[in-house]
């Protein structure tokens, strides 16, 4: 895929998920976004970086590694088939967090990357 073709995907993907609904106009278009709006989705992209670099910070830091955190806080190696509906974390996952983010603001406001 192209990443055009990624930001169409990531963006629509989050307006199907109501991540947009107060954004909308009536012809269910984003409206333009005021600059507060903006400043307030751009945190957005800050706030993963941050908890990526929260990542770098712990002890035996391994970028490559995925894992879930059980209710006592406890990490376990994610698995796909056994992690339920259990969020995956880890630096990689901030990372796409931060795409994610960024992808979906351009597609709201038509910037071609």
């Amino acid at each position: 895929m192209t990443i055009a073709e990624w930001i169409k995907d990531v963006h629509a993907n989050a307006r199907d998920k109501g991540w947009w609904e107060f954004y909308m106009a009536r012809e269910r278009a984003i409206r333009e976004l005021s600059a507060d709006q903006m400043l307030s989705k751009l945190m957005l992209f800050v706030t993963e970086i941050a908890e990526a670099a929260e990542c770098v910070r712990e002890p035996n830091f391994d970028p490559r590694a995925v894992y879930t955190t059980d209710d006592d806080g406890e990490r376990n190696p994610y698995d796909e088939l056994s992690s339920g509906d259990l969020k995956p974390e880890g630096f990689g996952t901030e990372i796409a967090d931060a795409v994610i983010r960024i992808f979906d603001f351009c597609g709201a406001v038509g910037i071609d990357l």
